[in-house]
């Protein structure tokens, strides 16, 4: 988060007038229980727990769960709030079911706990 926001900032300093971020993957959730690639010194260093914490007190009883889900309103608030911290025009995250039709595997042998808790 903290090189992305600086590295947008200096898009915007050399004259960009808008930047759009379009992630390979879904926003990160759940911290990796498995390896250690999405665990920097906490959960609360990932950007959708940080804006996750910020709307606990809107969606209280909200499960986690259904901030993983692209349809729901929590979700499309959180991805606001993201793209509001990083100074982004637009910010549009991939699918978990489009990012397994890109891997081109079966659902089943792809871990994606970090996005939906499944794995």
């Amino acid at each position: 988060g903290t090189q992305l926001r600086e590295t947008i900032q200096r898009l915007y300093d050399y004259g960009a007038k808008e930047v759009h971020m379009r992630p390979a993957c879904p926003p990160l959730i759940y911290s990796c229980k498995y390896l250690n690639f999405s665990r920097s010194r906490s959960e609360l260093d990932l950007a959708a727990q940080q804006a996750i914490n910020e709307l606990k007190g809107q969606y209280k009883d909200i499960p986690l769960g259904k901030y993983a889900d692209s349809e729901s309103d929590v979700h499309q608030t959180m991805v606001s709030i993201i793209a509001n911290k990083l100074n982004l025009t637009s910010l549009k995250y991939q699918t978990i079911k489009d990012m397994i039709n890109a891997v081109d595997l079966p659902k089943e042998k792809v871990c994606t706990y970090c996005w939906d808790s499944e794995g």
